[in-house]
């Protein structure tokens, strides 16, 4: 059974949205400490909406984005 990943800890937060950056994805920070990432080219690879607690939890779109990171972290 796979775990749902809802929260990460800082360093992988930031590893994370780098790697967001650099697959295309750009990167909103509003004053009340959410992240939000969008990108232009939207399908079943690109999705939109992920968004980065403060409090390092994650949204459903960035819990899956963050599986596929790990699987690149690992390889």
């Amino acid at each position: 059974m796979k775990t749902k990943i809802t929260k990460i800890d800082p360093l992988m937060s930031v590893a994370f949205m780098n790697w967001l950056v650099k697959i295309g994805y750009r990167g909103v920070c509003h004053s009340s400490g959410e992240t939000q990432f969008y990108c232009k080219t939207v399908n079943k690879n690109f999705p939109r909406g992920a968004t980065i607690l403060p409090n390092g939890k994650l949204n459903k779109v960035a819990s899956r984005l963050y599986t596929e990171f790990k699987g690149h972290l690992e390889a």
